[in-house]
């Protein structure tokens, strides 16, 4: 009996984690990717198991029980995003409300609360933590079973649709192209190391 999939989520408080336990459904949700309006057609039955972990508030009875041969039988999935446009989203819906630097080069060059990086190098926040965290294991194992794109979410909800009963799908906004005015100075070589696994492993470029 193995919990690697409870012990991931623990371990790693920004893996935003729902699950449907009638559905037999879990949803790994990296920030700016279209979570709310996809947590929300998953309708009423859907339960956010790593919210008591980010908060370090009690603990979570599913995931604390759960082993990963029950974790087999579920259907696992997560949406992605480019990194250089997830980061540019994540980093104007966050300065918009006086949260991080207003500057978007030394909210990603400097350290520090406010910041991308703290001092020691770890991510500042949830929304701009890489995205193959809610992939793979620290060990490079791959645990989900659908993995939709940001870039693609019509095409890619419609296919959840027919995965997952209950989702009700939802409406598709445009797309925004303007994050590579921001990337300047080096800043694109900077933000491409940081992401670097992100980049390969979902196959983004600039």
């Amino acid at each position: 009996m193995s919990h690697k999939f409870r012990n991931h989520i623990k371990s790693n408080i920004y893996i935003t984690t729902f699950v449907s336990e009638i559905d037999k459904v879990i949803y790994t949700r990296p920030g700016r990717t279209a979570g709310t309006d996809i947590t929300r057609a998953l309708g009423v039955g859907v339960k956010e198991v790593s919210r008591p972990y980010f908060f370090k508030k009690g603990t979570d009875s599913w995931l604390e029980n759960i082993t990963d041969e029950e974790i087999d039988k579920y259907f696992k999935f997560t949406f992605v995003r480019n990194p250089f446009s997830r980061l540019v989203s994540a980093w104007r819906a966050f300065a918009s409300r006086g949260k991080v630097n207003k500057n978007f080069e030394s909210f990603v060059i400097e350290r520090g609360v406010g910041h991308l990086l703290y001092e020691n190098g770890e991510f500042t926040n949830d929304h701009w933590f890489p995205q193959f965290n809610y992939v793979q294991y620290s060990d490079g194992q791959n645990f989900i079973d659908f993995v939709g794109k940001f870039e693609n979410l019509k095409n890619d909800t419609d296919k959840l649709a027919g995965k997952v009963t209950s989702f009700s799908g939802i409406n598709v906004r445009g797309i925004d192209t303007t994050y590579k005015e921001y990337y300047k100075n080096g800043l694109q070589n900077i933000v491409s190391n940081i992401y670097k696994k992100d980049l390969e492993l979902f196959n983004y470029e600039f």
